[in-house]
């Protein structure tokens, strides 16, 4: 990676401000992108927070704020750096079961009503019944 080749002992990487609007939109790199750019472990990822602006007027830092989605995840950093093996939080991605069939729903959109109902085992001619027929039928 491009920082292999640098003089750092074993870099590893922060990444601050997440957009997660941004990355959904594509107009800015996600983290596992920017982790293959630069081939660097993965030790924190911080959400773009208003509650650090308002935590910061308040001269309170935003770690104690229990809404903070950065607070909660420069606590998980910091527990990361002292030694800690959890897992890393990326904001706006959801690794449940329900994330997961949200995106199947989408990866289906794309696919043809008739490809569905070869895959479910119905006639082709199913497919001018809608693409819902089908996916009901494979039980989606």
């Amino acid at each position: 990676g491009l920082l292999e080749s640098s003089s750092l002992p074993k870099p590893q990487l922060i990444l601050n401000r997440i957009r997660t609007k941004l990355v959904k939109k594509g107009d800015m790199m996600d983290e596992s992108d920017i982790v293959d750019l630069l081939s660097i472990k993965l030790i924190g990822a911080i959400p773009d927070d208003e509650n650090v602006i308002v935590q910061t007027n308040k001269g309170e830092p935003s770690v104690t704020n229990p809404k903070s989605l950065s607070g909660k995840a420069y606590m998980e950093t910091a527990r990361r750096i002292l030694g800690e093996d959890i897992p890393v939080t990326i904001p706006g991605k959801k690794d449940g079961f329900w994330a997961k069939l949200q995106l199947l729903k989408e990866i289906i959109k794309f696919i043809p009503p008739s490809a569905l109902c070869v895959k479910a085992g119905l006639p082709k001619t199913t497919a001018k019944y809608g693409a819902k027929l089908a996916t009901a039928s494979i039980g989606l």
